[in-house]
């Protein structure tokens, strides 16, 4: 089986981050590691890193999610694990990964919460679901852990899911990844417990997100790290995006 890790890694800051983040996570796994990056001047803590190659494009530091929402057409490899930059693989068996692909199933992600009909969610994700005429309940999965097969149903999800993020402006795209999940009827999908925590420090996953930016508490810190500048220039919204609202 052809599996591996991709990661999305666009500006100097974040691929000097990934650089380390790497480094560290090779000494819990041997799979093979790709990064789709603009880069070309890579940071040199890359030399630390063994079986890693670099897919590159001419393109602006703030185009990284258009490769994320079309990463099939990209990886080098028949079944991918893909992962934020800003993530460590802190512990060993992250290849169970790949487990329910073998099994049958298409995708395996990470849910973090669920949207039910006559309950609250954040307006992101209700404007996401109306604009979209996404049907409810809507399980929303973390857009930093994506495992999935090469096939043409995997294909076509990609496809809504870029579809659906620029619909919405292209700015945040888990919104648009969980009503492109939710509309993939004929996929196989699933989850796998303590691979991947994207919220708060937890020793026990396998695979940690950073859970917060700036002062003591995040995972720069913990791992001593350099932190990336984070340009977060489509946030343009911020305090209404993240209200509560009905659905």
């Amino acid at each position: 089986m052809n599996n591996g890790i991709v990661y999305v890694c666009f500006g100097e800051s974040f691929d000097d981050t990934l650089a380390h983040a790497c480094s560290i996570s090779r000494k819990s796994t041997d799979l093979p590691m790709a990064v789709l990056t603009n880069v070309k001047d890579r940071s040199k803590k890359w030399n630390d890193v063994s079986n890693v190659e670099f897919i590159c494009f001419d393109m602006e530091d703030n185009e990284n999610r258009e490769i994320k929402t079309q990463l099939y057409k990209y990886t080098p490899f028949e079944n991918t694990l893909y992962l934020d930059s800003d993530t460590i693989i802190q512990k060993v068996g992250i290849e169970k990964s790949f487990e329910p692909l073998k099994e049958g199933h298409d995708l395996c992600v990470n849910p973090e919460f669920i949207i039910l009909e006559g309950h609250q969610t954040f307006k992101i994700y209700a404007k996401t679901i109306k604009e979209t005429n996404t049907p409810l309940p809507v399980i929303v999965a973390s857009g930093g852990y994506i495992c999935f097969k090469k096939c043409p149903k995997v294909e076509k999800f990609f496809d809504v899911w870029n579809e659906n993020w620029k619909k919405m402006g292209s700015g945040r795209e888990m919104p648009s990844l969980a009503c492109a999940l939710r509309v993939s009827d004929d996929l196989q999908i699933t989850a796998l417990p303590n691979m991947y925590e994207p919220n708060e420090e937890n020793e026990n996953v396998i695979v940690q997100h950073n859970w917060g930016w700036g002062g003591r508490s995040s995972l720069y810190e913990k791992f001593n790290i350099p932190e990336p500048f984070q340009d977060k220039s489509f946030d343009t919204n911020v305090s209404d995006d993240w209200r509560m609202v009905n659905v």
